[in-house]
């Protein structure tokens, strides 16, 4: 991820209260937290993740954890369903590359590791 992708996305979640603690001890910040929960999804293992942010094991659990729930707080700002006009758009442009009466393709390539991950974390929720 390019340094600019990852300020944008930073600034997308850095006010979300789960990315703050509420108990005495304080959490890093949100920078340290998303770095961790990317390293987590981008295949590194636990070890990697604990030793470029200096952190335990289970704080990397609970980074990627409230990382993902943020993420899940603003998907609906983010993601929806084209409209009419936007379909029709996409389904000339995919008829183009041979696949009529399609408005979209997902490249499991890259889903299924985020999908995975906030999978399980969110079952830890």
């Amino acid at each position: 991820m390019d340094c600019q992708s990852f300020w944008h996305i930073h600034d997308l979640i850095k006010d979300d209260p789960i990315l703050f603690s509420e108990g005495g001890r304080r959490q890093r910040p949100v920078q340290y937290q998303l770095a961790t929960f990317l390293c987590q999804i981008g295949g590194e293992s636990n070890e990697k993740a604990r030793d470029v942010t200096a952190i335990t094991e289970g704080t990397t659990y609970l980074y990627c954890k409230c990382v993902c729930r943020a993420f899940c707080n603003i998907k609906t700002q983010h993601l929806a369903w084209p409209g009419p006009e936007r379909r029709w758009f996409l389904k000339d442009c995919m008829e183009e590359y041979g696949f009529p009466d399609c408005i979209g393709i997902r490249d499991r390539t890259l889903c299924s590791s985020f999908k995975k991950c906030c999978i399980w974390y969110i079952h830890l929720i």
